[in-house]
């Protein structure tokens, strides 16, 4: 794929009076990158594997599964078998049923080329395969909707009776620590409008924190949407809320309602039974049911022990029950048996149907084992119920999944490869894989890489690099969400911040014996040996006084705060000696021709304020970015790419310039 990469300097110099507008200085260079991925080089032999380690565990689901399928209530063939429809964000079950459709009826069957929505940290992207590029099958169109500033996006469903324009996105804004309080907001549900961008609404979900996942479901006449909050261990079911004009008549008459509290989404209903210490992660809505992925009810406890994290469980709550009543379901009660053979600190809950086993199929749980990046299925119903397995594994040696060594020795096992946001449509699993498994990291990791697996094949079919600005935390499929209203114009434009909008990750290096004063009592010791030994075995390693004052892994070394780079696009950046906030990637896309069929171009009008013809000040690269740049469609760049390497970083200096004949022109914050 040929991509031609656009980088703008922004530079805000204020005076002391912040009344005083901020002036901006524009510099553009034009580099060129030729970036080809193969769709083997990102994963490792995908064969079907088995973890020995994971044998026992195997067994015991197998038994558990097996004994409760014949007597129990909600048994997992109960569950399954019925063919009820269960929505999660990224999967329908069963595949002919769409949550987008209001009535509920069977539609036609979902296809693993359906369109799909990405929610990253900070961005809504749109991600389509381009079914008329015969030349590469694996092209695919894309385009970001919406880019926070910044923003903390947890899941996002569309409103009903918007013409798929409008959004609604949950938003989980910061939790503050101080030394001795953790304070947080109340989540927040806001109404996008996928066209322009904008974000039109701003509703809190009252005592809601730390949201984790968002889904709608279709009612009878009155939709609404499930919210998990993780801080108190609580599904919170809340009403649809009406979109703002001109779609309010029509999402009310579609399933919405007229919020009854100015600013605040009306709570139906709060499904208790989980708690804090369950870190509940995901939810899938049944008819009766509310399916979670809890990261483990006793890892606080394992944690403090110095046990290590519990393994996930998929368990269940009643929606029947009270909030008074509410409980986690049991063996002993309800004949339910949580599944807990899948992994450690899992993330989608998916299901698909293996129907090449006879006489009977197969219906496995898709889900990601996320500590180790890996793509698992567990067999819930049909032959050999119980059974787990591996069905993609990362290349640790991917350039995205190898983080900065400065981030590695800061975070130790925090900056692994971590999967997170999965889709499961038309028997093709789709999920994100990047290197930023501590909290603190997946808010500025730059790219993550976003894999396609055919289920039934157990083979890798691709593997993109996206630029998302932070960890991809769902993906949306076109059965649970139903279309995306796009802009006319769509813009081929990904944009990178780099630093991530000026937030600061911990770094660490690596202290030699001299640096800290301690020449004269080291002068035997092998410091570099000593802390890369810590890396592997930091208990036998940190118990030396030496190794807790030099080495990173012991907690030593010199500590420091820095915006990340990382990555190939980030690598070259950093060579530019002048200070780049931003960079503009243009991608290929067939949707070059206008209604008129000319081609698209950027409009002279969108360098002008007004009618009146007035400059255009650019305020943020975020808000203008359309001002700036916008569309490129498929042209031979190969002369002026040959051009640009004869002039090499020289011909771009402002002398060079100046020598020639051209002018260069500052002008503060005009385009």
């Amino acid at each position: 794929m040929m991509m031609i990469s656009i980088w703008r300097s922004f530079r805000t110099f204020n005076n002391h009076n912040h009344n005083a507008p901020a002036k901006l200085l524009f510099f553009l260079l034009l580099t060129l990158t030729y970036h080809t991925l193969s769709a083997t080089a990102a994963a490792k032999d995908t064969t079907t594997t088995t973890d020995p380690a994971d044998n026992n565990a195997n067994e015991a689901q197998a038994t558990q599964i097996t004994n409760n399928t014949t007597t129990s209530q909600w048994s997992w063939d109960n569950i399954l078998r019925t063919r009820q429809p269960i929505i999660a964000n990224g999967n329908v079950w069963p595949p002919e049923y769409s949550n987008s459709n209001t009535e509920g009826e069977k539609v036609e069957e979902e296809s693993a080329n359906d369109c799909l929505t990405l929610v990253t940290r900070n961005q809504i992207m749109w991600h389509c395969i381009d079914l008329e590029d015969e030349d590469e099958p694996n092209s695919y169109n894309r385009t970001t909707l919406h880019r926070g500033n910044p923003g903390k996006y947890r899941g996002a469903f569309m409103a009903p009776g918007s013409d798929n324009r409008r959004m609604w996105v949950l938003n989980s804004p910061q939790i503050q620590k101080t030394y001795d309080t953790i304070s947080a907001e109340w989540e927040q549900l806001l109404e996008l409008d996928t066209v322009t961008g904008d974000i039109l609404q701003t509703l809190i979900i009252e005592d809601c924190i730390d949201g984790h996942d968002v889904v709608r479901i279709a009612g009878d006449g009155r939709d609404s949407a499930f919210v998990v909050d993780t801080r108190h261990g609580h599904i919170v079911e809340i009403a649809l809320p009406a979109s703002s004009q001109p779609f309010t008549e029509s999402s009310i008459r579609a399933g919405a309602s007229v919020v009854q509290k100015m600013g605040y989404v009306d709570i139906i209903k709060r499904h208790t039974g989980f708690t804090r210490a369950d870190h509940v992660n995901n939810v899938a809505i049944h008819p009766q049911l509310l399916i979670s992925n809890l990261h483990g009810k006793d890892a606080i406890v394992r944690r403090h022990a110095g046990v290590g994290p519990s393994p996930t469980r998929l368990s269940a709550l009643d929606r029947l029950l009270s909030t008074e009543d509410g409980r986690e379901l049991t063996a002993e009660l309800d004949g339910f048996e949580s599944v807990q053979n899948v992994g450690t600190w899992c993330h989608g809950i998916a299901f698909w149907e293996d129907t090449t086993t006879s006489p009977t199929s197969q219906i496995k749980l898709i889900s990601l084992d996320s500590k180790h990046g890996t793509l698992v299925s567990v067999v819930l119903s049909g032959p050999n119920a119980g059974f787990r397995e591996v069905l993609w594994a990362p290349d640790e040696d991917h350039p995205v999944l190898v983080p900065p060594k400065g981030v590695a020795n800061r975070h130790k096992n925090g900056a692994k490869i971590f999967s997170k946001g999965l889709a499961v449509q038309g028997g093709v699993a789709y999920f994100g894989v990047s290197y930023a498994r501590a909290p603190q990291l997946r808010q500025s990791v730059p790219e993550s890489l976003l894999v396609a697996v055919d289920l039934a094949g157990k083979n890798e079919l691709w593997v993109r690099t996206v630029r998302s600005n932070g960890l991809i935390n769902q993906i949306l499929t076109k059965s649970s969400i139903g279309e995306v209203q796009l802009p006319p114009d769509v813009s081929s434009v990904e944009l990178t911040y780099h630093g991530c909008f000026g937030q600061m990750v911990e770094m660490c290096e690596d202290l030699a014996p001299e640096q800290a004063s301690l020449a004269r009592k080291s002068s035997d010791v092998d410091h570099q040996k000593m802390c890369a030994m810590a890396q592997y075995d930091a208990k036998a390693t940190c118990g030396q006084d030496l190794a807790r004052i030099l080495c990173c892994a012991c907690n030593g070394g010199k500590k420091s705060r820095a915006p990340l780079m990382s990555g190939v696009l980030d690598m070259e950046i950093m060579k530019i000696e002048e200070e780049v906030n931003a960079t503009a990637t243009f991608i290929k896309h067939n949707r070059c021709l206008d209604v008129e069929g000319h081609t698209k171009h950027l409009p002279l009008v969108y360098k002008r304020g007004g009618s009146d013809g007035r400059r255009r000040f650019i305020a943020t690269i975020a808000d203008d970015l359309n001002y700036i740049v916008k569309h490129l469609c498929h042209l031979n760049i190969e002369p002026l790419q040959k051009r640009v390497m004869e002039l090499g970083d020289m011909g771009f200096t402002k002398e060079f310039q100046l020598q020639n004949g051209n002018s260069v022109v500052i002008a503060p914050g005009v385009v």
